[in-house]
């Protein structure tokens, strides 16, 4: 549900977008998204531990609550997440795979001083949904901004990716390395107000 319209801001495309404060995980957590983009588990079934908000260009906003990955470093964090999200794209070629880590990582200043952020940017060609079978030679480039949040003390990881379709590769024009404007402010916002949605 949209709680309040809060401010204007100007998207990398520099179009005017009102920002408005939403409340995930029934209420659990907050942040603001972009107005007019649609909560996807209004078309289709969402699991229980994502949140994923599209807006009618094929940008994608999924926060995803996932158990801690102990064995992973925090400096290695940002590019495990990314690699398995291009598994799960069905990304194969390494050369259809781009990723720089942030430095430094943005701030959230809601979280706790345990908390760890990984953030990072890149890119990934992949083949989108029943096109794999389709059309499988009819792959697309997408721009990807990934941000970690780890929690040791309550073991979870918090996973934030906002992916958009790029007209062409990326790397070919040294895009795609840098986190939009539109993610940082996503990130900005993001507030934990119920932990008990961690478990005890």
């Amino acid at each position: 549900m949209i709680f309040s319209i809060a401010t204007m801001t100007i998207d990398d495309n520099t179009k005017y977008k009102l920002m408005v404060l939403r409340q995930l995980f029934g209420g659990s957590i907050e942040c603001r998204i972009p107005e007019g983009w649609r909560d996807v588990s209004d078309i289709r079934q969402v699991p229980d531990h994502q949140e994923c908000w599209q807006d009618d260009q094929g940008k994608l906003l999924v926060i995803e609550i996932l158990d801690y990955q102990a064995d992973i470093n925090d400096d290695q964090a940002a590019h495990y997440f990314f690699q398995d999200l291009a598994e799960s794209n069905g990304v194969i070629n390494p050369q259809d795979v781009s990723f720089a880590p942030s430095d430094p990582s943005p701030v959230i200043a809601s979280l706790p001083p345990t908390a760890v952020l990984c953030t990072g940017s890149g890119s990934q060609r992949i083949i989108q949904g029943r096109e794999r079978i389709s059309q499988p030679s009819n792959p697309i480039w997408i721009n990807v901004d990934l941000c970690a949040i780890r929690l040791p003390t309550v073991s979870t990881d918090i996973l934030i990716t906002l992916t958009s379709p790029a007209a062409s590769n990326p790397q070919g024009d040294g895009n795609g390395t840098k986190p939009s404007l539109q993610f940082l402010e996503i990130l900005a916002s993001f507030c934990i107000r119920n932990w008990s949605l961690f478990g005890p």
